[in-house]
């Protein structure tokens, strides 16, 4: 036997505008978490994205930072690998919500990190030098980008974070996306960055529980408001084009290093004009910390050492350190010195050490 509903008019209208709310509802309250669209405001390349710094890793100690391989420290956690990846040829077909825990995404491809997509069957693959790779799109017009076609890559991963990171401050590294991204940890809106080559950060203490399973999402654009900036004769492929890993420091840590290196008298010795940046450094209770600063040779032999208080902060932003007739750098000579970085507590125990190698003189 077969059974028909027979709804009356009126019923049938009242059933469907019913219907209608509560979908217009579902994408208006998912739409009410969305961050702003920055991927085409010029004045905004990033939102709560850390500082750029100088490249580097912060190592638990010396040996570690001599071989200078992030991957050994317990301070590192990669992030490259599989995670969960939905694909759509326009900004309107983004998913949702799709930064929630309880998000459904069993349906989703698997997708690598770091990869790019058009390499991958996602998307065309543009060559270019002068021309915008969408001027067949839309006429140029900054900060507008296409609407009708440009594609957005969401990704999903679930991350089980060391309980020993606990009562650390962790970050969140993207070496570089292309060309614009929005990251959630958690649930919750983290940040946006742009800038396809640079490395980009984010402080997600607050977002995380160590020891326990984290969800991390983040979703990319292929052009934005930076695409006019990254006009280069190149590929111009977009995704994740770096690593991407987590790493924890110690609530108080150097934040950044800008080493000059600079020849005197008469262009015989050498000189180091070096400025520390500290994070948290202004409690009272860390006056004794300080910090270390030891050029070495290509041996690893200790040239110079030189140590300043973070009590002082005239003294950690004008640091110098003079080297007798050091190598000078040529095309036939090339000679490189390293400089490791070191923070001290009031025990002179060392909490954290750079490295950081490149540094030359250059006739």
């Amino acid at each position: 036997m077969k059974y028909r509903f027979i709804f009356p008019k009126m019923r049938m209208v009242n059933f469907l505008m019913a219907m209608s709310v509560a979908s217009l509802f579902h994408t208006v309250s998912a739409q009410q978490n969305e961050p702003p669209a920055f991927w085409e405001d010029e004045q905004v390349n990033a939102y709560h994205r850390e500082p750029m710094h100088v490249s580097y890793f912060a190592y638990e100690n010396r040996a570690l930072a001599l071989q200078n391989n992030s991957t050994q420290s317990s301070n590192y956690l990669s992030l490259n690998g599989i995670w969960k990846f939905k694909w759509v040829d326009k900004p309107d077909d983004r998913p949702y919500g799709f930064w929630k825990t309880n998000y459904d995404d069993h349906l989703w491809n698997d997708f690598q990190v770091q990869a790019t997509w058009e390499v991958n069957g996602y998307g065309i693959p543009i060559y270019t030098n002068i021309r915008y790779d969408f001027d067949y799109l839309i006429k140029p017009d900054p900060p507008h980008v296409p609407h009708a076609y440009n594609p957005v890559g969401s990704y999903r991963r679930w991350v089980q974070i060391p309980d020993s990171w606990n009562g650390k401050k962790i970050y969140l590294h993207f070496g570089a996306v292309r060309s614009a991204c929005y990251v959630w940890v958690n649930g919750k809106w983290v940040g946006y960055s742009e800038d396809s080559k640079l490395p980009a950060e984010f402080d997600i203490t607050n977002y995380v529980k160590p020891g326990q399973k984290n969800l991390i999402a983040f979703q990319v654009y292929r052009w934005s408001d930076g695409s006019y900036m990254e006009d280069q004769d190149m590929w111009r492929l977009a995704g994740v084009n770096r690593d991407v890993y987590l790493f924890a420091r110690n609530p108080v840590h150097i934040r950044n290093v800008e080493i000059v290196p600079d020849l005197i008298h008469q262009y015989q010795d050498g000189v180091l004009h070096i400025k520390i940046d500290f994070l948290n450094n202004a409690d009272p209770a860390l006056r004794h910390y300080r910090a270390g600063i030891e050029l070495l040779d290509s041996t690893n032999k200790i040239l110079l050492h030189k140590t300043v208080s973070l009590s002082d902060s005239n003294a950690f932003q004008h640091i110098f350190m003079e080297l007798r007739n050091p190598h000078k750098w040529t095309a036939e000579t090339p000679y490189l010195y390293k400089v490791l970085v070191s923070l001290l507590d009031d025990n002179n125990r060392m909490l954290s050490r750079m490295y950081m190698p490149g540094c030359i003189w250059i006739m």
